[in-house]
């Protein structure tokens, strides 16, 4: 065997030495998933129903994203998925039948079989779970148990986001997939949102096929990785990277999950941000519910959030006494040197891409009699690996870390020479291409001008962090109303002076109408705020500060 194909030596990489996105070309033409087809796993699940959701060609041309609450959802067959790809000319309305998918003309809507456990939906078929091997980059017990698999039709999107934890693996099995990267530094610059909520997921309002940069203007500061993976692809995504993801055509791909030593940390920010989110959502009424909520996305009672925040803060302890890292684990991190960008319009509906992990709800499961039943996509599926769990694989935790954390040598691991490293075009270490074997590509940073070459937006519109708040005086900010009430708020966040010349006071009733506009929108800025990662990485450390003084 070729040393460069090594698994052991291909998990180093993964684990320990690469810290940008690469593909791996040609590893996986011996897995018998390498030969599927849509029809081929059709015939494997025959009269299955899995949920599909269903979207809108057009929202390419949308100012924003399109969110999981602006698409529709139905739940059919995979033969029937296939039979609305293979349909003929006639018009889908006339012979709907019963698939509930021909009634979407394909010419306008995309359908997504996305984000599905394989565990669970081919329970029957170990074949198929062991079809997935893993194992060929060094996680030897991996295979489909430990796998989502992603079905979609050309056009179908997967929102702007990174996930909180751990890195991901994503192997090309059939069609083509483009993918849009860009690594944690640039959160600022893409508008990171916690609205709407769902565990373990960040959010990029921007739309990625139609960028507004009047909308956003940092956006067009950031230096895109962009790589369209053919069949036998696997691309490797680094922790806390962003992704934008488009199926090119009708296109199969299986990602896994490898836990990482951040988990801890990334853990107890999450119940953290799941705590703050809860509270504030349950003031909010149905309708701010289903615009802030990823509808797929439940609330816990502060009992049950205090379970899960109890738990993640004596792991993340843990985990701090076992490495001696007591004093760094929990600080958080330095924030990017742009500014932090204005919020978005309150009236962005918004969704997420589902969450990855149920790492909290393994604990409760295991820990308490009295926990939640387990949950839709990111349910305590028993055959996925926890963290918190005692045989958490060893290879499934990596020591590099972002953020600067340090990073260790491949040639203290192995006989393996350390890959070389140079600065990439966002001044970040990246891997030398040319120390890389030949089957190893690192995906290319097309820089900013990327985007004024491709789509004609000015990089000179980036807003400077000085001039954000133009306008007033030293350590305040102005906020202004629908209704044109001036509240200038300072330093303190105390009210101290209100321009009410400037209220309409003459037309009470579209007053009245406006005061729970202007409410929502206020509740929902205050949720934002309260939820944004920069913020509860300060919360989590006065928390853990505290806790330590009473235990």
């Amino acid at each position: 065997m070729d040393s460069s194909k090594d698994p052991k030596y291909l998990n180093k990489l993964v684990m320990h030495d690469i810290d940008k996105p690469v593909v791996f070309h040609g590893l996986i033409q011996n897995w018998p998933a390498s030969e599927w087809t849509p029809e081929l796993l059709t015939s494997v699940l025959g009269d299955k129903e899995v949920k599909i959701r269903i979207g809108l060609k057009e929202a390419k041309q949308w100012e924003s994203t399109q969110w999981e609450a602006d698409c529709s959802y139905e739940t059919t067959t995979l033969t029937n998925f296939c039979s609305w790809l293979n349909q003929s000319g006639d018009k889908p309305q006339d012979r709907r039948g019963d698939n509930p998918l021909l009634q979407y003309d394909p010419e306008k809507y995309w359908c997504y079989v996305d984000y599905k456990y394989m565990a669970q939906l081919f329970e029957d078929h170990p074949d198929i779970l062991q079809a997935i091997k893993w194992s060929d980059f060094g996680f030897e017990t991996r295979d489909g148990k430990q796998s989502t698999i992603w079905i979609g039709s050309q056009g179908a999107t997967t929102p702007g986001h990174y996930d909180t934890y751990g890195c991901n693996l994503v192997a090309q099995i059939y069609g083509r997939k483009k993918w849009h990267l860009f690594p944690p530094s640039q959160s600022a610059a893409l508008y990171q949102t916690r609205i709407p909520y769902e565990e373990s997921s960040v959010f990029s309002p921007i739309n990625i096929s139609k960028p507004d940069s009047t909308k956003y203007p940092q956006f067009t500061s950031t230096t895109p990785y962009i790589v369209t993976l053919d069949p036998g692809d696997v691309l490797f995504v680094p922790h806390h990277w962003w992704h934008f993801v488009e199926t090119m055509e009708t296109s199969i791909s299986v990602n896994t999950w490898i836990e990482m030593e951040t988990d801890h940390k990334d853990r107890f920010h999450e119940a953290i941000t799941r705590m703050l989110a809860s509270g504030i959502l349950s003031s909010a009424g149905n309708d701010g519910k289903s615009k802030w909520l990823n509808p797929t996305e439940e609330l816990y009672d502060s009992a049950t959030n205090l379970m899960y925040l109890k738990k993640a803060n004596e792991s993340l302890l843990q985990h701090q006494q076992s490495t001696g890292s007591i004093s760094t684990l929990c600080q958080p991190s330095a924030r990017s040197t742009s500014a932090k960008p204005a919020h978005h319009s309150p009236d962005d509906q918004q969704e997420s891409t589902p969450s990855h992990h149920c790492q909290m709800e393994e604990v409760i499961a295991a820990s308490s009699s009295d926990s939640p039943p387990a949950k839709r996509k990111k349910s305590c599926d028993s055959h996925m690996t926890s963290p918190y769990s005692s045989d958490t694989q060893q290879e499934s935790t990596p020591s590099h870390q972002v953020d600067n954390d340090e990073n260790v040598s491949a040639a203290s691991l192995s006989d393996s020479p350390p890959a070389k490293r140079k600065k990439s075009c966002d001044s970040h270490v990246t891997i030398d291409d040319s120390v890389l074997p030949d089957f190893i590509t690192p995906v290319p940073c097309l820089g900013h001008a990327y985007w004024k070459q491709n789509y004609h937006l000015d990089s000179s519109s980036i807003v400077d962090e000085h001039n954000m708040n133009t306008g007033t005086s030293s350590g305040e900010t102005t906020f202004a109303s629908e209704n044109n009430i001036d509240l200038k708020l300072g330093s303190k966040g105390c009210v101290h002076e209100v321009e009410a010349q400037k209220f309409n006071a003459g037309d009470a009733n579209q007053n009245q109408r406006n005061s729970g506009e202007m409410d929502d929108n206020i509740l929902k800025i205050f949720l934002e705020s309260v939820t944004d990662p920069e913020v509860v990485k300060h919360i989590g450390v006065v928390f853990n500060k505290k806790m330590k003084e009473t235990a």
